[in-house]
């Protein structure tokens, strides 16, 4: 079952399912371009 999971740099390696520091380096990039598009609707 292992050798059909796809390699992905961005899952820990142990368990196939967390985000290793680069995914969570990713995830988090995402996010804050997803909350500066809303920024200017934040209460103020």
């Amino acid at each position: 079952m292992a050798s059909d999971l796809a390699d992905n740099p961005l899952i820990f390696d142990q368990d196939h399912f967390h985000p290793n520091n680069a995914g969570y380096a990713q995830m988090t990039k995402q996010l804050y371009n997803e909350m500066i598009k809303t920024e200017s609707k934040w209460g103020k």
